[in-house]
């Protein structure tokens, strides 16, 4: 866990996002962030992560990676798992 207040450091800036994958001990390519914050999805996605933006109102024009809820990032999730599974 990495809380901001704490490390001195705040989303969108890419050294929170790093810390948070050295801590969670895991490479960007297999991490996936999810956040309502455009900002924040495109910080993620130039240190090399997956990241889904959240946009319950439909508002943003999709790019692949816009969801309108937490359901549809499982979705994904498990979609991707199975894909996986298939291919094995």
């Amino acid at each position: 866990m990495v809380i901001s207040v704490l490390v001195g450091i705040s989303k969108p800036e890419p050294a929170i996002y790093t810390l948070a994958l050295e801590r969670l001990g895991v490479n960007a390519t297999e991490a996936l962030f999810v956040d309502d914050l455009m900002d924040n999805v495109l910080a993620a996605r130039q240190v090399g992560m997956a990241a889904v933006l959240i946009d319950r109102d439909r508002q943003v024009a999709g790019d692949g990676l816009t969801v309108r809820d937490l359901a549809e990032v499982a979705d994904l999730v498990l979609g991707e798992q199975v894909q996986e599974a298939a291919r094995l």
